[in-house]
């Protein structure tokens, strides 16, 4: 029996479906095992071929107002076949530059922030005018001090062009905290909500006077049994969310007084992963 697709290593799989065009990874779809590894790839070519319709119809460009790439599926620099696509090289992103209504707009799958060959997104970035940017590290940023500093640096340069940002969402970024810190008020004037870790969160508090939504489920810093952290400027907050990995009981212990740093919150989400390998849920809150 000659093999089937479907059977080969997900890794091989992973490769066709790179150069596979969008119709036939549709196609592939509807084999229930080959879902998982198609899913990752229908999205994202989507919002390349938009970015190709940009150039044959510039006047639907202009009504875009919203727009996110993932290239979770692309690792360039990593694997010699795996390149970014010629969209988002810089000379393809001059079609994305025609969308100059967008205001929302988020980009993950490659550390653009940090990597100096893919400063042309970070220019072309910086010429948008957008009230919200959504980024994701792939791979958990270490925060070793090179790499928090071209984080932090390139992405104030960016914050810098962007006086109306109301929404900003770092997931992932493990920061250096002194560096982080370098944020300033001038950054940020008017944003009002933050998605990443608590070290970028505590930043962001700090130098974002009107910041009030906080989501710190993004980070992974409770899937330990550390203690919460604990917040300062948590007065300023009128909506958490937050997760816990609740099979770390332990973490339970500092969970009070880590909401203790929120006196202001009037809109509360906990999501909650996993649970406990022993004991009764119920004996970590009042009677």
């Amino acid at each position: 029996m000659p093999p089937k697709l479907q059977d080969l290593p997900p890794e091989l799989l992973d490769h066709i479906m790179y150069f596979l065009p969008p119709s036939s990874i549709m196609h592939l779809m509807v084999n229930r095992k080959m879902q998982p590894v198609c899913e990752q790839y229908r999205i994202p070519y989507r919002s390349l071929h938009l970015l190709k319709a940009f150039a044959l119809r510039p006047d639907l460009a202009l009504l875009v107002q919203k727009l996110f790439i993932s290239l979770h599926w692309c690792h360039p620099g990593e694997i010699a076949s795996y390149k970014l696509p010629t969209l988002l090289q810089p000379d393809g992103l001059a079609t994305l530059s025609l969308a100059k209504n967008i205001r929302s707009f988020g980009i993950i799958g490659v550390n653009w922030l940090s990597d100096p060959t893919l400063a042309h997104i970070r220019e072309v970035v910086t010429h948008m005018n957008l009230t919200s940017l959504f980024t994701a590290d792939r791979d958990s940023i270490r925060d070793d001090l090179e790499t928090s500093r071209a984080v932090v640096s390139n992405l104030r340069a960016i914050l810098q062009s962007q006086p109306q940002l109301e929404s900003l969402s770092l997931s992932g970024y493990r920061i250096d905290v002194a560096i982080a810190n370098t944020i300033d008020t001038t950054d940020v004037p008017n944003l009002r909500k933050f998605q990443g870790r608590t070290t970028l969160a505590q930043a962001f508090l700090h130098a974002a006077p009107k910041l009030n939504d906080l989501n710190l489920a993004l980070g992974t810093e409770s899937r330990s049994n550390t203690p919460f952290p604990q917040i300062g400027d948590g007065h300023k907050i009128r909506a958490l969310t937050t997760i816990v990995f609740l099979k770390y009981s332990s973490s339970w212990n500092s969970f009070g007084s880590f909401l203790e740093s929120f006196p202001n919150v009037e809109s509360l989400a906990i999501l909650s992963v996993d649970w406990f390998d022993d004991g009764d849920l119920s004996s970590y809150f009042d009677s």
